[in-house]
């Protein structure tokens, strides 16, 4: 974030085009995005989402929207397949989780083993867009979206979370622009920009020391996260 200022003319013909924050740019997207997505899977815990972990009584109708108990949902990575994900959009169904707005993150070995399932074989094959083969990703799975997130915790063998957008609340918002709250001169700026794939906002705080001879900058914004509906979420750990 802060870098001491070479004078251009006295530099080494090799800095004299340094680009003094274009080279930090994409590191601090990527670590601002991965501290963001560290927030939302650390929420994914058999914990967090036990809403499946014991048999319900009958409703009104008699209807039994947990009729086995799943405190998580087990299965060896050997046997990971298309049919998991099947029986587990059963599972949510009967305790009316919409079957729209679904994904699932599975972490490396298991987003792997899922693409070796014979039953992808005929989608593959009769497939026109080889990018998705070249590129090893999933087809959606029987109603969720597929994500490979090896950044899943490891703690209670969670190897996966299958989930409705409704089980995580995101919130994000900028924070005050202080160049503003001051209403003074300062030797820098403040802007906001967009990463426009995400939507996600934050403010851009540029400033230059004359006399100490660095230029430094940062981005700012308020992130946070937390359970929203637990019916629309289960884990799924390895046995």
């Amino acid at each position: 974030r802060k870098k001491k200022a070479f004078p251009i003319a006295n530099s080494p013909p090799s800095l004299r085009h340094y680009r003094l924050f274009d080279e930090q740019g994409p590191a601090a997207i990527y670590s601002m995005a991965k501290y963001f997505m560290l927030k939302v899977v650390g929420l994914a815990t058999p914990a967090n989402f036990n809403a499946y972990a014991a048999v319900t009584p009958p409703d009104a109708q008699g209807i039994v929207k947990v009729p086995v108990a799943y405190p998580t949902y087990p299965v060896a990575k050997k046997n990971f397949n298309v049919g998991a994900m099947d029986e587990i959009g059963a599972i949510l169904d009967q305790n009316e989780v919409p079957d729209m707005n679904r994904g699932v993150m599975l972490n490396a070995a298991y987003y792997a083993q899922e693409r070796q399932d014979p039953r992808l074989s005929l989608f593959y094959a009769a497939l026109a867009d080889r990018e998705i083969l070249t590129k090893g990703r999933l087809p959606e799975l029987n109603g969720f979206a597929p994500y490979k997130a090896p950044y899943l915790p490891g703690a209670n063998n969670v190897t996966g979370f299958a989930f409705h957008k409704a089980a995580l609340v995101l919130k994000q918002r900028l924070p005050t622009d202080w160049t503003q709250a001051l209403n003074v001169m300062i030797p820098g700026s403040v802007t906001t920009i967009v990463d426009p794939e995400s939507g996600m906002s934050c403010l851009l705080v540029q400033y230059v020391s004359m006399q100490g001879g660095f230029a430094e900058w940062r981005l700012e914004t308020f992130l946070g996260a937390g359970v929203g509906d637990n019916r629309g979420g289960l884990c799924i750990t390895s046995q």
